[in-house]
């Protein structure tokens, strides 16, 4: 009888720690169009979905945070929030990369830091120019694609408390 108890115990704690928070992020910017955008990884390929910033969209991919990794699951894969050449995208080819956590207010952080996620309209590293529409900005981390408008943005949990006065 110990011995089943023992091993149910361990399937309820192997379950319950498996379990990660399902967020949304948001975006706050000092620019109208920005704040309050919803994020959405939208299909750029067979293994990859850019994040956007979408203005006017407020139902955002929805998201696993757990063990400092966040992802997506897929259809056939699980896809990771990774940082390739500065673009935030979603993909299964590296594995997770983990150092996300989220600030006492709410911020997505990476490294420690939130102050590196840019959004940026008419991006020249966006090959389906979801970036040209309007209200469309593709977010990256520590990187400010060459001839294209960006801006300096905070991502938060969208059900962090707001900051703004």
């Amino acid at each position: 009888m110990n011995f089943l108890t023992s091993i149910a115990t361990t399937a309820l704690i192997m379950i319950s720690g498996a379990s990660a928070e399902k967020i949304q992020l948001d975006v706050r910017s000092e620019i109208d169009e920005l704040s309050g955008a919803g994020v959405f990884g939208l299909h750029e390929g067979p293994t990859d979905y850019y994040l956007f910033a979408v203005y006017g969209k407020h139902n955002s991919t929805k998201l696993d945070f757990d063990n400092n990794t966040i992802s997506v699951h897929g259809s056939e894969h699980t896809f990771y929030l990774g940082n390739s050449v500065g673009e935030l995208d979603l993909t299964f080819l590296t594995g997770p990369l983990s150092g996300y956590s989220f600030s006492d207010d709410g911020l997505l952080q990476l490294n420690g830091t939130s102050d590196k996620f840019y959004a940026c309209y008419n991006s020249t590293e966006d090959p389906t120019y979801y970036s040209d529409q309007a209200g469309y900005y593709q977010l990256f981390y520590d990187h400010i694609p060459r001839d294209t408008f960006c801006a300096k943005v905070e991502l938060v949990k969208d059900d962090a408390p707001s900051t703004a006065a």
